[in-house]
């Protein structure tokens, strides 16, 4: 099985993906078309600028999913949710 693992730089993707021997440096649309899943982790909780957290955040996932729609296929999805969604964590 082919898993996708996005913020790999995070602790837990991280650690998951020395678990599944993930490979770096490959861009989304090239990789989303060969997996079976993606585990979506990547995501920051206090960016420098509101620009970088709607480029991280917001952006990434939709750049995911228009390439998990353009594949056809019905690709499972893993999100994770974090205690931080429903505080004030986007401070500058």
């Amino acid at each position: 099985m082919k898993v996708l693992l996005t913020g790999a730089n995070g602790f837990i993707a991280q650690n998951l993906g020395i678990r599944l021997k993930e490979s770096p440096g490959q861009d989304l649309a090239t990789l989303v078309p060969d997996v079976d899943a993606v585990v979506h982790l990547a995501g920051v909780n206090r960016p420098p600028s509101p620009e970088e957290f709607a480029l991280a955040n917001t952006g990434l996932t939709e750049t995911l999913a228009k390439a998990l729609l353009a594949t056809g296929k019905p690709i499972p999805v893993i999100l994770s949710s974090s205690t931080q969604a429903a505080l004030d964590s986007l401070r500058l």
